[in-house]
C-alpha cells in the first residue's frame, strides 16, 4: 500500500557556524557551510497522524524507562530483542520507522542569489550523545539507512534505540550533499558578457599553430587587452591574467579548455566543497 506523506512543515533549513567561500566566474560570496534540517515522519497507511505519533512517543518512553531501570540486568540477547521488536501500528515484522527529507532544496542568499543543495551520495555519519547499548555487537550504521525515493530521501531506522535517541535529539545524523551556487541574474549577465568577450578573442589565438609557449604568450596578451575593454565588467581581483587563465584552462600549465567553454550559461555553479546537512529531530 502507498505510504501517506505529510506535507505541512515538510522541511526546515537553517545555517550552522562554519563558513565557506562560494565561487563563480567573476563572483564570490562567503556563506555558512553547514545546514540543519528537520525531517518529516512517514505515517503508515490507514493510521491517523496523531495516533502514530503518540504511539511512537509512548513506545520510546517505555523503552527508555526499561533501559534506565534494568540495563544492568539485561543480557545482550534481551537488549537486541528490545531494539528490534516491531513498532505499534507499523505492520512490520521487526522494528522499522521512516522519515523523509527533500532530495533538493533551495536556500536564498538575497542579493547574492541562491544556494541549491542536491543529495547525490547516501553516506551518513552518526553523532550520538548516549552510549551504544550494543557496542561491539551491532554496527549502529547498520541500524539506519538512507534511500532515494522519487524527489525525497528516505531515512529508515531499524533499531529502537537509534530512533528514540534521534526523536529526543540525542542522535544527530550528518550527510554530505552537492552544493551549487546560482548567482544573481545581474551578476550572471555580466559574467556571460565577460566570457563572450574572452571566448571571441582567445579562441582564434588557440587555433594558430605557433607552438604552446608562443600561443600561451599570445593568449595572455589577449586577456590583458580584453580586461581593458569598457564592456568588460569585473572587480580588480578578477581582472588578473592568472585568475582568467585558471577560468579558461584546465591548469596554469595547460592550453586545454576548461569545462566553462561548454556551459549553458544558466548561472548555476557546482562548488568544490560539499554542504554538510545535519538531521536533528522530527517534524
Amino acid at each position: 500500500m502507498k505510504k501517506i506523506f505529510l506535507t505541512i512543515g515538510f522541511f526546515s533549513l537553517s545555517c550552522l557556524g562554519e563558513t565557506i567561500l562560494l565561487t563563480a566566474p567573476f563572483s564570490e560570496a562567503r556563506v555558512e557551510q553547514n545546514y540543519l534540517a528537520s525531517v518529516q515522519l512517514v505515517i503508515p497507511p490507514m493510521v491517523a497522524d496523531a495516533v502514530y505519533r503518540d504511539a511512537i512517543a509512548e513506545d520510546c518512553r517505555q523503552f527508555q524507562d526499561t533501559i534506565a531501570k534494568y540495563t544492568k540486568q539485561l543480557g545482550t540477547g534481551q537488549v537486541q530483542d528490545l531494539v528490534s521488536s516491531p513498532l505499534p501500528y507499523s505492520m512490520k515484522g521487526s522494528y522499522e520507522a521512516e522519515a523523509v527529507f527533500p532530495e533538493q532544496q533551495t536556500f536564498s542568499l538575497q542579493e547574492n542569489g541562491e544556494i541549491i543543495i542536491k543529495h547525490q551520495g547516501l553516506s551518513l555519519a552518526l553523532d550520538w550523545a548516549e552510549a551504544d547499548l550494543l557496542q561491539g555487537v551491532l554496527n549502529p550504521l547498520d541500524g539506519v539507512r538512507m534511500e532515494k525515493s522519487l524527489s525525497v530521501i528516505k531515512l529508515k531506522f531499524f533499531r529502537r534505540d537509534l530512533f528514540c535517541s534521534f526523536l529526543n535529539k540525542k542522535l544527530k545524523i550528518k550527510t554530505d550533499a552537492n552544493l551549487f551556487w546560482k548567482v544573481a541574474e545581474t551578476d550572471q549577465m555580466k559574467s556571460q558578457r565577460n566570457l563572450e568577450l574572452l571566448f571571441r578573442e582567445v579562441n582564434p589565438v588557440l587555433s594558430l599553430e605557433r607552438g604552446d609557449k608562443l600561443t600561451a604568450a599570445l593568449v595572455g596578451r589577449s586577456i590583458h587587452l580584453i580586461t581593458g575593454n569598457p564592456e568588460f565588467h569585473a572587480n580588480l581581483k578578477f581582472k588578473s591574467v592568472d585568475y582568467i587563465w585558471n577560468l579558461l584552462f584546465e591548469s596554469e600549465n595547460s592550453l586545454a579548455k576548461s569545462a566553462l567553454w561548454n556551459t549553458t550559461g544558466n548561472g548555476v555553479y557546482l562548488q568544490s566543497k560539499p554542504a554538510v546537512i545535519e538531521l536533528s529531530g522530527l517534524q
